[in-house]
């Protein structure tokens, strides 16, 4: 048995286990993360970044980090079907920021720049990915999982805490621990995916779409940090899935004979693979000590661009709550919170993505299938359900089915309600004159309870320190006198928390409360932390 014990083994080493353990390291905990594969993946798979995971990267401080390597999406050239420029369009419409919601539209950050951000974070906290470890056996008890890897034909025992599955639609983990991956495969229904060089005359500046009276569909776009190379995908009745994969003469030949541009050459093929339509979700996100997320808990057709988004959004509402309970200032019952909030999200976003993949592989399929709701920005992404939130300024949802709606139907809600996002808030300008804005505020680390109504402050302050002050923040509005507080001249935090005086923005960006005083917060917080911690 290996001598180094870990508090969290990361199983997978992809954005999601990453976003994991980077938020867990920034909590203080100790992390492992391992990943049977020996290399590091390259490519752009996973490459459209919803602005709600946009946010998270503002919440783990690594926003600025993954604009270097971001860039906007580009203008769709629609192409006729004699290879001629038809019309010029977006694939999702862009719209303004607004002081609440400053980042409403999606980038694309290709998955490997994504993953070396994200274990560049993480070796500033000594972690270091451990590759070619296989996970071949799991056994846990009260105290802690048991998991077995063979490195190189040895095995290696490793004793954690807690185990989180992020690993993949085909990793180990969730078999071992007996957890079904309930949904369909269809083998009929398949694309071309990934990443080759083309030369010719598409122009590196348009997402090409091209498609022929047979309804054979070509889309390609430059990436831009690799000269000559094109993301490319296509699908439709004359196209060879496996013979595309591996027959490049046959590729180009295809390439020539739907797009009507016998200019175009394929030259080398960096990561081109077959997808085949596999739909499906894990019917619970836990099992005792072993945690499921990303890919792992929940796989969608890849035309929706939510895999990585949907999977981050697992992350971060996991890791808050692991780290709670790790620290001895939680229950462990908060933990069964991450199912009965993420389920049901997961569950509607399959959905949602579905809907995309049945428009895209009908036969005839018009163009507007390509056409992205605002949805998919996964601002509109809500709890309102949870039994861990506190709000006495709306009715609660009853429960976390897909008919209570897990997603406002254009990104954003119009009234503001426990569970929903946390809405931003610039121009606060505290006692030393600078100008910040609400998620400057908040973080991975904390809660930040905002305090609109001067007179509740010390009662409010009262409740807050029965906890630790690396836990509880507290963020006092238009208080002048008041050591720490902010001034909101312009009214914009407490417009876009209504008629709140007191919210609480959870670690994962998250309102967790909205409450008229001091007894819903204690409410609220009896309900997550432990008493145990109180002063």
């Amino acid at each position: 048995m290996s001598s180094q014990l870990s508090t969290v083994l990361i199983i997978g080493a992809g954005p999601v286990g990453l976003i994991t353990a980077l938020a867990l390291a920034q909590n203080g905990i100790t992390v492992r993360v391992l990943d049977k594969a020996k290399d590091f993946g390259v490519g752009q798979r996973g490459s459209g970044i919803a602005p709600r995971t946009l946010e998270a990267y503002r919440l783990l401080g690594i926003y600025d980090d993954m604009m270097k390597v971001a860039h906007e999406y580009p203008d769709v050239l629609e192409w006729d079907q004699d290879g001629k420029p038809l019309r010029v369009s977006q694939m999702m419409a862009r719209v303004e920021p607004t002081p609440d919601m400053p980042i409403p539209n999606g980038m694309r950050v290709a998955q490997e720049d994504t993953m070396h951000v994200l274990r560049a974070q993480l070796e500033k906290y000594n972690i270091f990915v451990e590759s070619g470890m296989e996970l071949v056996k799991l056994e846990q008890d009260d105290t802690g999982v048991s998991a077995t890897f063979r490195h190189d034909d040895v095995l290696d025992e490793v004793r954690a805490a807690y185990i989180v599955s992020a690993d993949g639609a085909k990793g180990p983990t969730r078999k071992l621990v007996g957890i079904p991956f309930l949904g369909e495969s269809r083998e009929e229904i398949g694309m071309l995916v990934g990443d080759l060089e083309l030369f010719g005359s598409l122009d590196r500046v348009h997402w090409h779409k091209f498609q022929d009276a047979n309804s054979n569909w070509i889309r390609a776009r430059a990436v831009p940090e690799k000269p000559d190379v094109f993301f490319f995908s296509s699908h439709g009745p004359s196209l060879d899935l496996n013979r595309g994969a591996s027959d490049t003469s046959y590729l180009q030949s295809y390439i020539r004979t739907v797009t009507k541009h016998d200019d175009i050459t394929v030259g080398k093929v960096l990561t081109l693979q077959e997808w085949r339509m596999n739909v499906r979700m894990v019917d619970r996100f836990r099992a005792g000590r072993v945690f499921i997320a990303g890919d792992a808990a929940h796989v969608h057709s890849p035309l929706g661009g939510q895999g990585l988004n949907t999977g981050a959004m697992d992350a971060m509402n996991l890791a808050w709550k692991l780290a709670a309970v790790i620290k001895g200032v939680a229950p462990s019952k908060l933990l069964d919170s991450y199912e009965e909030e993420r389920k049901p999200v997961v569950s509607d976003m399959l959905q949602f993505t579905n809907g995309i993949a049945a428009q895209t592989f009908k036969a005839g399929a018009a163009s507007s299938a390509w056409t992205r709701s605002r949805a998919g920005t996964q601002l509109g992404m809500h709890y309102r359900w949870s039994s861990i939130l506190r709000d006495e300024l709306n009715v609660k949802a009853t429960d976390g089915t897909a008919g209570a709606g897990a997603y406002a139907s254009e990104g954003a809600a119009d009234v503001l309600s426990a569970g929903d996002r946390a809405p931003d808030a610039p121009e606060l300008v505290g006692a030393d004159g600078k100008a910040t804005t609400l998620y400057d505020l908040f973080g991975t680390t904390h809660h930040t309870v905002l305090v609109f109504e001067p007179s509740l402050i010390d009662a409010a302050n009262k409740v807050i320190s029965c906890f630790p002050s690396d836990l509880v923040r507290t963020i006092v509005l238009n208080a002048p006198g008041v050591p720490g507080a902010y001034s909101d001249a312009a009214g914009r935090a407490r417009r876009a928390y209504g008629a709140a005086e007191v919210a609480v923005v959870r670690p994962d960006g998250v309102v967790g409360a909205l409450v008229r005083g001091s007894e819903g917060l204690e409410a609220y917080f009896g309900g997550i932390l432990s008493a145990a911690v109180a002063v």
